[in-house]
């Protein structure tokens, strides 16, 4: 009888189940470095969405409460300098100047107030504080119309003639129920994304629509501003200002594909009459972008104020706790491995027990304890094999 080697037919478990284990500990480590991967960025987007939106209302916000507290300085300077009336009606230029020159200054140092006009009844121009060589043109906004049309205060956001976008409040001058003309104030939209640069800790960018501009005079503008004003061609829009010396026009003029390596999506989202648009880049300077709508008085969009996040920080304390999350699974990962090992090793140890009694079973008298013989015929046997 040929002697059989029964390990030869059924290995032992753990030598059957090591290879299965280890495959699945590198699939499990590579699945968590993907969803690591995939983790981190939907974090990021999550934060950039957050940050977009805030920033989105905190501008009408912002814009709200700069409107009436230019309203309330309006009202206060009408009220409090009584000369202003007989200035205005006899069209005094040189004593307006002179009497509103320095609260001009005080005003745009104080609440960022950078446009100080006096019309007469006609919305003809008497005097610039903020560009007192400017005047005697017909003023044409909306707000100054809607101001003339109904005797009552007007603001809204417009487009001036020299591509300025600019918060601008119209309230007439009536004294003794006798109009004689009117004052308007204005803050220009760089002022308000200072502001919501020192809320969110964002970089901007204010571009203008080509279509509501015309070259000469936008330049013009911006030379007036000190300010660059190159009107690139294949652009759809011009750069107006920016927060930060590094946006470039290479990465104004087409920031969702400039210098970036991957748009992650773009999201659209219809909030109060106002356009958010979202679209996440990350390249090395780990930066994500986006843009939000600047709609004037009339509900048209004139431009965008571009969003500008700085990622880096996020990036680092995002991957840290991800990396600490995902070894702190690994390891129990591995701890339930070892322990699967342990089960397995005792398991393999249990059936080679019960495999030898049976053995003996098999190969002995059950009685004496002899070899009986089935033992005897297998020794008979070697020999025999061993010479075929």
């Amino acid at each position: 009888m040929k002697h059989i080697d029964m390990e030869a037919f059924y290995p032992p478990l753990l030598k059957r189940a090591l290879f299965v284990i280890f495959g699945v500990l590198l699939i499990v480590i590579s699945l968590m470095t993907f969803l690591l991967m995939e983790q981190q960025k939907s974090a990021i987007i999550e934060i950039s969405n957050t940050v977009y939106s805030e920033t989105d209302k905190d501008l009408a916000d912002t814009i709200k409460n700069q409107a009436n507290i230019l309203l309330s300085i309006e009202n206060s300077i009408i009220h409090k300098n009584s000369y202003l009336a007989d200035l205005v009606s006899s069209k005094n230029r040189a004593q307006l100047i002179e009497h509103l020159q320095e609260q001009y200054h005080s005003l745009n140092k104080t609440i960022d107030v950078t446009h100080f006009y006096i019309h007469d009844l006609e919305l003809t121009n008497l005097v610039r504080l903020h560009a007192p060589e400017r005047f005697g043109d017909q003023i044409n906004r909306i707000t100054a119309i809607k101001a003339k049309a109904t005797g009552r205060s007007s603001f809204g956001m417009e487009l001036g003639v020299l591509g300025t976008f600019t918060l601008r409040v119209v309230t007439p001058i009536i004294v003794d129920n006798t109009l004689v003309g009117y004052l308007e104030l204005g803050t220009e939209i760089e002022d308000l994304a200072k502001n919501l640069a020192g809320m969110h800790d964002i970089e901007w960018a204010v571009l203008i629509d080509k279509t509501f501009l015309n070259q000469a005079d936008w330049q013009q503008g911006m030379r007036v501003l000190n300010r660059a004003a190159e009107w690139f061609p294949a652009d759809e829009s011009v750069l107006v200002s920016s927060s930060a010396g590094f946006l470039s026009h290479n990465i104004l003029s087409n920031f969702n594909v400039i210098q970036y390596v991957e748009s992650e999506h773009k999201v659209h989202q219809e909030k109060s009459g106002r356009r958010i648009e979202q679209t996440k880049l990350f390249s090395e300077g780990s930066w994500s972008t986006g843009t939000i709508a600047l709609i004037d008085v009339e509900g048209k969009e004139v431009g965008e104020l571009v969003v500008f996040i700085d990622m880096a920080e996020h990036h680092s304390n995002i991957f840290d706790r991800s990396i600490l999350g995902v070894l702190g699974i690994i390891f129990l990962i591995i701890a339930l491995l070892l322990c699967l090992f342990i089960y397995l090793v005792r398991i393999d140890r249990n059936i080679n027990s019960q495999h030898n009694a049976l053995k003996d079973m098999a190969l002995t008298d059950s009685l004496t304890q002899l070899p009986n013989r089935k033992l005897f015929y297998s020794f008979l046997d070697r020999p025999c094999i061993s010479h075929i």
